[in-house]
């Protein structure tokens, strides 16, 4: 574990066989034997202290620590044979796939919630980072260790290694690990939060980790970190992760498909240069992952209602495709019933203009006939009307037998004229005709049938 700025490494590492009990470790010893200062001495005995206050199937065990006869220090823990995350990932499909975001992101979930782990007793990792996790594929014994790999969606078992950095946060630690790290970076850059890389030691907490998560989660999905710090000196690549904003996971996403803004939402809240805006706990990151993973609304924005049914909808598929389809039936019978009823408004609407415009023909065309009968005519020719009433009784036979009240009308008319020039015969058969008809269209309980039997 290497400080900043510094080529020398505070310890050297060994696999080793351990004699009682007998197995295969990973053996950290103390650089420079027993002349080193007082300074890395501490540092050394916190990881110890570190590892000691954790026992977790993803974070590798501590079994022994001690001092050589000589000075050495040391200490002894299990050994974890297999790729760094990072060279796990790049043995594997991009994630472009449905199917490899999800493996990766459930990865990455197992890992943020093994931090949180570390946090609730009191450990900040504070160099976390794809080199420092492995993905196990044996046991310490040296032997390949089936069990040690995860069934669950046929994730592996990662180790989180090097607690070289860590800070224990208990009071009566606290005090002595700030002490010697007033103004210190420590840890690897591109993984530094804001208040790590500026050496705030009093602003370091447990989303100093969640940040350190952020850009691995960012990694993890993109294969590229948010920030290009490689080549720049270390006071640019201060700046660059207090000042500049980080590139855009979508941006930098080289899959087919639209990545999901969920994802790059969870990942910005994680990159936030302000502590208190990110995610505030490893737990509460994980949980949002584990949101996406499963169609739930994710916790990273506010829940508007028109994002909280689209979530609801990929939960619920099924049911939302089917009540979808009862709705569109539903929507299609209705616009139906509508369409039809406004039809018949119409078309009810229609008749009544009809039978207005038919009842006003039917008064004008009786007032006009009755105008020019015997009893106002008053000894005038009438041999001219007698031929007009002749051709009107043949035309109202022929040409409103499709409107029977009209025809009914005009024939009490037609037969008041009859009956006004004493041609009784005529006058009877037009009254005759009338009352049939009205009987026909209204039954007997009505005013013009009453007004035909009179007639």
């Amino acid at each position: 574990s290497c400080l900043v700025g510094s080529e020398m490494c505070i310890r050297d590492s060994y696999e080793a066989q351990q004699q009682d009990p007998r197995r295969v470790v990973a053996l950290k010893v103390i650089r420079g034997g027993a002349f080193v200062d007082e300074a890395r001495v501490k540092m050394f005995e916190r990881e110890v202290e570190t590892l000691a206050r954790l026992s977790h199937p993803n974070i590798g065990s501590i079994y022994e620590s001690g001092r050589t006869e000589d000075g050495r220090h040391f200490f002894a823990m299990e050994l974890v044979r297999g790729d760094t995350l990072d060279e796990y990932l790049a043995k594997r499909p991009a994630a472009d796939t449905p199917g490899e975001l999800e493996h990766r992101l459930r990865l990455f979930q197992s890992i943020a919630s093994t931090v949180h782990y570390a946090h609730q007793r009191g450990v900040i990792h504070r160099d976390l980072k794809p080199s420092n996790i492995i993905e196990s594929e044996e046991s310490s014994s040296g032997a390949t260790d089936t069990s040690t790999r995860s069934s669950i969606h046929g994730l592996p078992t990662v180790k989180i290694l090097d607690f070289g950095l860590a800070r224990i946060t208990d009071e009566d630690f606290v005090a002595s690990s700030m002490a010697t790290e007033i103004g210190d970076i420590t840890g690897t850059l591109p993984y530094m939060s804001p208040e790590q890389a500026r050496g705030d030691a009093a602003a370091i907490d447990v989303r100093t980790d969640v940040y350190a998560l952020g850009v691995m989660l960012f990694e993890v999905v993109s294969g590229q970190k948010p920030y290009d710090v490689a080549r720049a000196s270390l006071l640019e690549a201060v700046r660059v992760i207090c000042k500049e904003p980080p590139r855009s996971l979508s941006g930098v996403w080289e899959g087919k498909r639209r990545l999901d803004q969920d994802v790059e939402t969870i990942a910005g809240k994680a990159l936030e240069k302000e502590p208190e805006r990110r995610y505030d706990s490893a737990a509460a990151l994980a949980d949002d992952v584990s949101r996406f993973l499963n169609s739930q609304p994710i916790l990273a924005r506010p829940p508007s209602a028109v994002y909280q049914m689209r979530k609801f909808a990929q939960r619920h598929r099924p049911i939302v495709v089917g009540a979808a389809l009862a709705l569109v039936a539903l929507l299609l019978g209705v616009v139906a019933s509508t369409t039809l009823y406004l039809r018949a408004e119409q078309a009810a609407e229609q008749a009544r203009i009809e039978a207005a415009t038919a009842e006003q023909i039917s008064s004008f065309l009786r007032s006009m006939l009755e105008g020019v009968g015997p009893s106002v005519a008053q000894g005038r020719d009438t041999t001219l009307l007698y031929d007009i009433l002749q051709h009107a009784d043949e035309r109202v036979a022929e040409e409103l037998g499709d409107e029977p009240i009209l025809e009914a009308h005009l024939r009490s008319t037609l037969g008041t004229v009859f009956f006004d020039i004493n041609d009784f015969e005529k006058a009877d058969a037009q009254f005759v005709r009338a009352l049939e008809i009205y009987r026909e269209q209204y039954g007997e309980e009505h005013s013009d049938v009453a007004q035909s039997y009179f007639n």
